[in-house]
């Protein structure tokens, strides 16, 4: 804004003063971000991605970043991050690049300020969403965008105004190509929303645009799983699982799958394997708990257990969930103790109808009339 100049009545340390309240907002929110990202489970250990793989992936990421927004090609709704299998060429060269552009706008600065001005608007903004402290498993996300974008717009923005200055014809030219600019992104838009009909379509697009990505394998396996193409989601789960041994939620869908096909030790075992990779986790521990208490087949039911589990369940959630309570209700009742049985399913129920959850209030109800009547609940 010109207000750092010699000759100007505004002294240096007023221009910085005045920036630190907004550097406050920044840092608060930044840190608060951080902790509820992290105590969510969401922010990845700094040995699982190192400090390097991360940087090379942000290199790789601001140019990509600008790729994509020029030629909009292969989105996915979630990009894996490559871990370390990025070659150092790539690396490289990314590094190059934003070398090489940040070397021109400061040379162009002096008589085209809108330069810097809109390549560090974009370096800057992105910075927090980059992947130097990374929150999920995915390298780039197109979401990210939508703020530092306008950084390059204000270049190409200016620039093309510029560019044009001494011409007769500049508004004829600018106004042709902001419709041909238009109509072009009309037709990628439309184009693009066609893999955005259901869950099955979309997953699959990103599979298709995207290599070793365990997520979408998994989140397809899951869709497909919900229409009941068993076979075909198991395939997807071992896949992602192929990618990544150490998928929790892959291993958890696919103990579902092997459940509905009725291969419960195999169930049971991929389980197991899901709670080794996250002991904490509530609905998996809810889920083996569930199977041990109610299957009908007493060769895989183990009331003793079943407690255990429905019990570390429901202390995650300091018993507040009536789902998980309704578990320990069936385990109790699984093992006979019918009075605890009764007592846990009537708190299940109450906190299910405070939440309005009808439909399973009407189940815990139900299942409380067989532990009333001295009978554990056995899944039909």
């Amino acid at each position: 804004l010109d207000r750092f100049q010699s000759g100007r009545d505004v002294k240096f340390v007023r221009l910085i003063r005045e920036k630190v309240p907004f550097f406050v907002l920044s840092a608060t929110s930044s840190v608060v971000t951080f902790l509820v990202q992290q105590s969510g489970g969401a922010v990845v250990a700094v040995d699982a991605v190192t400090l390097r793989l991360r940087i090379a992936n942000a290199l790789i990421s601001y140019v990509e970043y600008i790729g994509k927004m020029f030629w909009p090609s292969r989105l996915a709704v979630f990009y894996p991050h490559p871990v370390d299998t990025t070659p150092i060429w790539q690396v490289a060269a990314a590094a190059l690049l934003l070398l090489v552009i940040s070397i021109w706008v400061i040379r162009l600065a002096p008589k085209r300020e809108y330069l810097p001005v809109g390549w560090l608007w974009y370096l800057g903004t992105l910075v927090p969403v980059i992947g130097l402290i990374q929150v999920g498993d995915q390298a780039l996300a197109d979401r990210y965008t939508y703020l530092p974008s306008v950084g390059i717009f204000i270049m190409v923005a200016w620039g093309a105004d510029e560019l044009l200055a001494k011409s007769r014809y500049r508004k004829l030219v600018l106004g042709v190509t902001a419709g041909i600019v238009l109509a072009l992104l009309l037709i990628c838009t439309q184009m693009q929303l066609r893999y955005w009909q259901n869950s099955l379509v979309l997953f699959q697009h990103a599979l298709a645009v995207t290599e070793n990505n365990c997520v979408m394998h998994s989140n397809y396996g899951n869709a497909l799983l919900k229409k009941d193409q068993v076979d075909e989601a198991v395939m997807h789960f071992k896949e992602a699982l192929r990618i990544n041994p150490r998928f929790f939620k892959a291993q958890g869908n696919l103990a579902m799958a092997y459940f509905r096909k009725g291969k419960i030790k195999q169930a049971i075992a991929c389980w197991n394997r899901a709670l080794a990779l996250r002991p904490q986790h509530a609905d998996a521990i809810n889920n083996l708990a569930w199977l041990l208490a109610t299957h009908k087949e007493t060769k895989f039911r183990n009331p003793q257990e079943a407690i255990q589990l429905a019990e570390r369940a429901c202390e995650l959630t300091n018993y507040g969930t009536p789902r998980l309570l309704d578990t320990l209700a069936a385990a109790y009742a699984a093992a006979g103790k019918f009075p605890q049985a009764v007592e846990t399913a009537e708190k299940a129920i109450e906190l299910a109808q405070s939440s309005e959850q009808k439909e399973l209030t009407d189940k815990i109800q139900n299942r409380l009339r067989l532990y009333k009547a001295g009978q554990p609940y056995i899944e039909p």
